[in-house]
């Protein structure tokens, strides 16, 4: 966190204001261009998640409640995470099938 502008910090306290305020799942889409800070900004966001889930109160911590996960191989190496794909075990050759309703924030 510490080393994320003030900008990148102020869109990190919207979102854990949101995971902490809803009961909700929430999804967070990154999409700027190459070498903005995605996977920067995506760790620190993680962080602050992981941290949030682990002190509540009456929560199994052994429970997953935080993924990290990218588009691509690329992406989720950059991340040290797992691909969409992997994560849902959905098989290569499926393409996504996104409905009217949805919608990115």
């Amino acid at each position: 966190m510490q080393t994320l502008n003030e900008k990148k910090k102020k869109k990190i306290y919207r979102i854990l204001h949101q995971v902490k305020t809803s009961d909700i799942p929430f999804y967070c889409f990154l999409s700027e261009g190459a070498g903005v800070g995605k996977s920067h900004l995506t760790k620190a966001l993680y962080q602050v998640a992981v941290k949030y889930y682990n002190t509540r109160t009456g929560d199994d911590f052994h429970q997953i409640k935080v993924m990290l996960l990218g588009p691509t191989g690329k992406a989720a190496y950059n991340i040290k995470g797992n691909t969409v794909y992997s994560a849902f075990a959905i098989p290569a050759n499926r393409r996504w099938k996104i409905t009217k309703n949805f919608r990115f924030k």
